[in-house]
């Protein structure tokens, strides 16, 4: 049995660079030095070409960057101003409810002497001025009623649930 040598591959790798060498040099050697230099001038202008588009390349993804940089900077102008706005409608609501609040409560305060001084007044018997059980049982069941819903309405719009808009 015969056995069998390994092969040496870099060995081999470097005899077949020398092949290719001595006859790039074979191939040199049969051009004319006006063939080599139009070959080298060829070389050249493919440099340079390549060289051209990788820089056009660059450019482009540049200006693409740029342009998205410049569209980020927009976007977050727009987020700011909308967060601006919502800020300063919230101002104004909270300004508009306390006015409000404020009118609800005195309108409330004078509703309730009105119909206190009227039942007073019934009940004193002065003036000549008397109300029948039922009007006077109608004037506190509908204060009442009336205090209650009012209280319940600017409740409800000065502390609205966190889910509705407003």
């Amino acid at each position: 049995m015969e056995t069998k040598k390994p092969i040496d591959l870099l060995a081999l790798q470097d005899k077949l660079k020398q092949e290719e060498q001595s006859k790039s040099l074979a191939d040199a050697n049969s051009l004319s030095e006006e063939e080599i230099a139009s070959y080298e001038k060829a070389q050249r202008e493919v440099n340079i070409e390549r060289l051209r588009i990788e820089n056009e390349d660059l450019r482009l993804k540049l200006n693409i960057q740029r342009e998205i940089h410049i569209l980020e900077q927009q976007r977050l102008i727009l987020e700011n101003n909308t967060r601006n706005l919502a800020n300063e409608d919230q101002k104004q609501d909270t300004q508009e409810r306390k006015k409000y609040a404020q009118r609800i409560f005195w309108m409330l305060c004078s509703w309730l002497v009105i119909v206190l001084a009227a039942i007073v007044t019934s009940g004193s018997k002065a003036w000549d001025f008397h109300l029948s059980d039922a009007i006077v049982l109608a004037l506190i069941g509908s204060m009442t009623a009336n205090v209650a819903g009012f209280f319940f309405a600017v409740v409800k719009y000065l502390f609205p649930e966190k889910g509705s808009n407003k």
